[in-house]
């Protein structure tokens, strides 16, 4: 759409990354927005980040929120405004007590700009009239939502949605009660939405269950680092990448590896992800094990640069999840040849077409010693790569980007 003759704004679609912005993690969701933001080639599409105290939308500079991840400074540094909510949140009462405050709009974006992340907006506020308004990730509070479900309510403007997945309402005991209390906010915007997109043929079936009557589409996630087909180099270690959380199975992981480490004393496990929720438990056995010699590492956050290197030199990603809305992890291993060891459930079980996956029962510790055993075997461990079917794995962000954004540019069709 153009401008008219009354000079009336041109519809934009508007790309909500407020949640990314308040958090460092460079896996998960985080990493699905980052590339989106990253992938904008039309002035059409607004970065905006939703600011409670002053309740409005303010432009993002582009080129700010890519950078703020570039250096190893920034990367290597966790938020602390992050860092100290989710150290106090282990201790359930106080959890409670931090929450409710939180919940409450002028106390959260108060603490946001005192001592959390660094913005990435302009200063410029942004009227949203006429549109698409797109939130590819849950909405911080409650405040958010209401605001977003304020400018869904407008004549000229469509609400587009990103649903990676419903795991906080299917697997509550996963996740911290705050996260439950924002996906059942979160869960009445599903109802409002012109257009939601989703990753896989699995949401789709969960979205159309609960309202058959929505549009979706399905846009599956790619990996981000192009096809590898030079000679491998294998190291002696196995990669985990994920956040620090129970659903990402990481305590069976460790124990397997520890006795796994009787067998190879040399062997490695490089761990790369943030703090989530509940993690307390899961530090302390890294931690023990650590102490009794055992050779892991433990990076909260990587430049993608280093991370492509694990990928490549690792001898196996292990992703042992209980639950998983996609597992964007696996494909970038894969599309390294890297082998992947994952847990025998339907969402992750389905990226065995892509030849290379090692699956097992997630709690079953002696499948993942096993596994890991087997791979030690060079000549096996290098059948298994030669037979990942690279050329099939969905590569790069651009294609998947420009898909996405040209089904919202469709909500702006007369």
């Amino acid at each position: 759409m153009t401008i008219d003759a009354q000079g009336a704004e041109s519809a934009r679609i508007y790309l909500d990354v407020t949640s990314t912005l308040v958090t460092r993690n460079i896996t998960g969701i985080p990493r699905v927005v980052r590339n989106l933001a990253g992938h904008i080639t039309t002035s059409k599409i607004v970065l905006v980040e939703y600011d409670g105290l002053a309740d409005a939308y303010f432009e993002v500079d582009q080129n700010l929120m890519s950078s703020q991840y570039d250096t190893a400074t920034q990367v290597e540094k966790s938020s602390s405004f992050i860092r100290i909510y989710k150290q106090f949140g282990e201790i359930r009462l106080v959890s409670k007590i931090i929450t409710r405050i939180l919940r409450n709009r002028y106390a959260f974006y108060l603490l946001r700009a005192i001592i959390g992340p660094k913005t990435a907006t302009t200063g410029k506020k942004v009227s949203i009239q006429n549109g698409v308004l797109f939130i590819p990730e849950v909405p911080l509070n409650q405040a958010h939502v209401r605001h977003i479900e304020r400018m869904s309510g407008q004549p000229n403007i469509k609400l587009a949605i990103l649903l990676h997945d419903l795991l906080p309402l299917q697997y509550p005991q996963y996740f911290s009660d705050d996260l439950v209390w924002k996906f059942r906010n979160f869960s009445a915007l599903l109802q409002l939405s012109d257009l939601t997109i989703v990753t896989s043929q699995s949401m789709k079936q969960q979205f159309l269950e609960l309202l058959p009557e929505k549009r979706v589409e399905i846009v599956p996630l790619p990996s981000s680092f192009t096809q590898y087909n030079g000679e491998i180099r294998r190291d002696n270690f196995f990669l985990m990448v994920g956040t620090i959380e129970p659903r990402k199975n990481h305590i069976t992981v460790l124990k397997a590896f520890e006795k796994f480490s009787t067998r190879d004393p040399s062997a490695r496990l490089t761990i790369v992800g943030a703090r989530g929720w509940k993690y307390r438990k899961i530090l302390q056995e890294l931690k023990r094990l650590q102490k009794n010699g055992l050779h892991i590492e433990w990076y909260e956050s990587v430049s993608d640069n280093r991370l492509l290197e694990f990928y490549r030199s690792a001898r196996a990603l292990i992703f042992p999840s209980f639950c998983e809305g996609y597992g964007l992890p696996i494909l970038e291993a894969l599309s390294q040849r890297t082998p992947v060891i994952t847990s025998d459930v339907a969402v992750l079980r389905d990226f065995a077409r892509y030849g290379g996956v090692e699956l097992v029962n997630p709690i079953d510790v002696e499948g993942f010693v096993a596994k890991m055993q087997t791979l030690q075997d060079s000549k096996y461990a290098q059948s298994l790569s030669a037979n990942i079917r690279v050329d099939d794995i969905p590569i790069g962000w651009n294609c998947t980007a420009q898909t996405i954004f040209s089904h919202l540019n469709s909500l702006l069709q007369p």
